[in-house]
């Protein structure tokens, strides 16, 4: 049975209507879309900057010579002056499955740099050639026991036309050891690589580098497209032929002509979990010449009679209104969800010790969107300006004696901290605090060892220090993940 959904734009992305009132209308398999949400590792739109929509804080930096221009969905990277090039972080070295999904449109059949380059980057190591539009992906792996960067040039059977857009996909399953191209939503090639890669062997995750192009500093730029480049998807998972129909657009909605299929796409996107693990589809849909925006899924249409939704700052509002400045150690005043009207579909993000998001010589600490619990109200780092989104905690900037979260228990769902002494008080409070199967994520010094383990045997749990690190390893700290596995009471 299909799933009837209700769609809306992402609201700070372009967005295209399809008739006066701003409706549209589709169909969709729920099943289908399930398949993708939890596997987004990253999303790259590419309408007007370079960041990740997918949540994990992935964002690429362009050079100078980027510019965007009028694409399929939208707007789109253009990558075709000598030099246009998006870096990309890095995302980690191994992943079992994985695929990539871009849409590409190649002005021409040339070469734009100074050095004559063969290969135009589309995205990590997934290029184009500059002779014809054949497709070019580099498998690499590494030896079960020696990171040696062993690489398998493979290539599509089809080619890429010129000034026309594109979908290309690529597939990998280390469970079969295939890799396989699509072109527009259909299968192009399929390389089975049981012959050269071992089971034991370790794929490695192809999102290196850049997109749409390379910086080589022994001749100046290289590999630059000469074309555009939209929609960037990588998920942690290898689709099938049903995920492939979405992301390439092929499960069209019905016609418009259709009035007992038409119905209002309503909704705002909502981030689902920690890590800010995003629900999303692509929807296409052609309307009198004009292609709408790539839409983003939510959940069902909510009852007219809800009220919005809080933001961050409304609720570090209530939160402060009933626990005071600087917050009260009376326990019988700390705030819980109810008395600050909130539910448990909201994912309370605490950061012990956080003044926001920085980069400051080249340290990156903080985030955007956390509840900040800090002893001072002003930046320690530039421009030194008020904490943002700040619960004032009693103590002075000594932390001495270390405070109380002015919480109640099982009030958040995620727990961070960054550079802070992981003190016997913070072990207790992240302990009380912290909901069933809730999430701690510290950035700390290895002196703390036996704290973390502390922690850890009070959640019932055990430290992981190999989890996917959005900082890069330029917090200054190692990261360790800590998921709580307490039963609720």
């Amino acid at each position: 049975m299909n799933t009837k959904i209700e769609w809306k734009p992402y609201p700070e992305r372009e967005e295209l209507k399809d008739d006066n009132n701003g409706n549209t209308h589709g169909e969709m398999h729920m099943s289908d879309i399930t398949r993708l949400q939890q596997d987004l590792l990253a999303y790259y739109p590419l309408k007007g900057d370079a960041n990740d929509y997918g949540g994990h804080k992935l964002n690429g930096t362009p050079s100078a010579q980027v510019k965007f221009s009028p694409g399929k969905w939208g707007s789109a990277a253009d990558f075709t002056t000598s030099g246009a090039y998006i870096n990309l972080p890095y995302m980690g070295r191994y992943a079992n499955q994985y695929t990539l999904s871009v849409w590409v449109n190649l002005k021409a059949y040339a070469n734009v740099d100074p050095q004559a380059s063969e290969w135009g980057t589309l995205f990590g190591r997934l290029s184009v050639s500059h002779t014809d539009g054949k497709l070019l992906f580099w498998f690499y792996y590494d030896h079960a026991t020696n990171p040696d960067n062993q690489a398998i040039p493979l290539y599509s059977n089809g080619k890429i036309s010129i000034d026309e857009w594109h979908h290309v996909l690529v597939t990998y399953d280390h469970l079969t050891r295939k890799l396989n191209f699509y072109i527009d939503g259909s299968m192009d090639a399929e390389h089975d690589l049981s012959g050269s890669v071992q089971p034991a062997d370790r794929p490695q995750l192809p999102t290196v580098f850049t997109i749409g192009g390379w910086f080589q500093a022994s001749y100046a730029y290289a590999s630059t497209l000469n074309g555009l480049v939209g929609d960037v998807f990588v998920f942690m998972v290898n689709v099938d032929q049903s995920g492939v129909d979405i992301l390439a657009g092929d499960e069209v909605f019905p016609s418009l002509d259709d009035a007992e299929d038409k119905y209002n796409l309503k909704n705002h996107a909502q981030l689902l979990g920690f890590p800010f693990v995003l629900i999303l589809i692509p929807v296409f849909i052609a309307i009198v010449g004009i292609a709408v925006e790539m839409y983003w899924i939510s959940q069902a249409q909510k009852e007219p009679s809800k009220p919005p939704r809080m933001s961050t700052q409304q609720i570090v509002d209530n939160i402060v209104a009933k626990v005071g400045i600087p917050a009260t150690k009376d326990p019988n005043r700390f705030a819980g969800r109810s008395d600050i009207n909130i539910d448990s579909s909201y994912k309370i993000h605490l950061d012990v010790g956080g003044e926001g998001h920085h980069i400051v010589g080249g340290v990156e600490s903080g985030f955007d969107g956390a509840i900040n619990l800090n002893t001072k109200d002003k930046d320690s780092q530039p421009p030194y300006g008020n904490i943002p989104l700040l619960v004032l905690l009693p103590g002075g900037i000594s932390w001495n004696p270390p405070p109380q979260y002015p919480f109640k228990d099982g009030f958040a769902d995620y727990i961070t901290m960054q550079g802070a002494p992981l003190t016997d008080k913070n072990i207790d409070e992240m302990m009380r605090c912290l909901r069933s199967g809730g999430l701690v994520e510290l950035w700390i010094d290895s002196s703390f060892k036996s704290q973390i383990e502390t922690l850890c045997r009070k959640l019932n749990s055990t430290p992981d220090y190999n989890s996917f690190d959005e900082f890069h390893g330029r917090a200054g700290y190692p990261k360790v993940r800590i998921v709580s596995n307490i039963r609720a009471k």
